[in-house]
This record gives C-alpha cells, sequence and structure tokens, in this order.
C-alpha cells in the first residue's frame, strides 16, 4: 500500500481562513496544526528581518504587528515551538498521524522501529 502525506506551511490568520482550507482538502485528510509560538520568539527567529519591516511600518497588514492574528480555538495538535526542538515537533506530528491512523500500518510499524533507533 503507497500513500502520501503532504504537510503545508501557511499563515492562516482568520478561523474561515481554516474552515475553507479543510473544506476544499477534506475533513478526513485534513489535520489542522497549531504552532503556538510567542510573537517574540517569532520576530528573534525571523531570517528576513520582515518583522522589523513591518514594526517599522514597511509592511502593512504584517500578521500579528499591524493584522489581528486568531488562534484556532480547537486545532487538531498544537506545537509549542519554544524550548523544543524541530526534530522533537516533526515527531509529534508523526505520532500524531500514526495514532490517529492517517498512516497506513506497514508505515506506522516501520516510522515506530525508526524513531524507537533514533532515540
Amino acid at each position: 500500500m503507497e500513500g502520501f502525506v503532504a504537510v503545508t506551511a501557511t499563515i492562516s490568520p482568520e478561523p474561515e481562513h481554516r474552515a475553507n482550507a479543510r473544506r476544499i482538502v477534506g475533513d478526513e485528510n485534513f489535520v489542522e496544526v497549531f504552532v503556538d509560538t510567542p510573537l517574540a520568539l517569532c520576530e528573534e527567529r525571523d531570517p528576513k528581518g520582515l518583522y522589523r519591516r513591518a514594526r517599522r511600518g514597511e509592511l502593512s497588514q504584517f500578521t500579528g504587528i499591524g493584522s489581528p492574528y486568531h488562534p484556532p480555538l480547537n486545532p487538531d495538535l498544537t506545537l509549542r515551538t519554544h524550548g523544543n526542538s524541530v526534530e522533537h515537533c516533526v515527531d509529534q506530528i508523526v505520532d500524531y498521524l500514526a495514532r490517529v491512523r492517517r498512516l497506513n500500518p506497514e508505515l506506522n510499524a516501520s516510522l515506530a522501529q525508526q524513531h524507537a533507533t533514533q532515540r
């Protein structure tokens, strides 16, 4: 059995944006992952300096600065990136997908074995 998991990272500041994405993909195929990171940490990690530019008024309607962000009320999974490595967050996503059976059984077993040897 072959299958694919597509992961996309999008800034979805409004609940209706997220609901529309879920509707397009289909509820059975959509997993909402909230990457919960404090705004100050987002600014600190910003490699392109976009937050700095938004604070100077060069970018209007920048999410979290000139435009509001409404966190999801009931995401399928929340990743708290402050204090956690990228690897830990990826493990959380894989564990969640395996737990809710969105991954086929053969892949679940293979991932479980890989994670056991990596930890």
